[in-house]
């Protein structure tokens, strides 16, 4: 996900980088007790059963959900700033095969 800031432009939407914060919001149900999105297609005849998606922001750690927890870009500057998005499918259940995923999340952005 890209944000284009631009600093100092008359006519524009300017946005200061260091002003952007987001937070994910779950659309799809999560797995108690985990930070893992529910397979929307769990039941379904072309779903992959009990296997959803964990979301990381930096390769390694699990996003929290939740407006209590906002990320920041990590190195804001002037121009192109991307928001990094790593997903790992994973099991939540014994009930897996071949097939399709569906997980979704919002990604809310605030401008302070």
């Amino acid at each position: 996900i890209r944000f284009d800031c631009i600093q100092g432009e008359q006519g524009e939407l300017v946005f200061e980088p260091s002003d952007v914060e987001y937070y994910f919001e779950p659309v799809t149900i999560q797995e108690s007790g985990t930070s893992i999105l529910k397979n929307e297609l769990e039941n379904s005849e072309d779903g992959a059963g009990q296997i959803g998606f964990q979301l990381s922001n930096d390769g390694t750690n699990e996003i929290q959900y939740g407006k209590s927890n906002y990320y920041s870009f990590q190195h804001p500057h002037e121009g192109s700033n991307q928001i990094p998005l790593f997903i790992r499918p994973r099991t939540y259940g014994n009930n897996v095969s071949s097939g399709q995923i569906m997980s979704r999340v919002k990604i809310v952005v605030m401008y302070n």
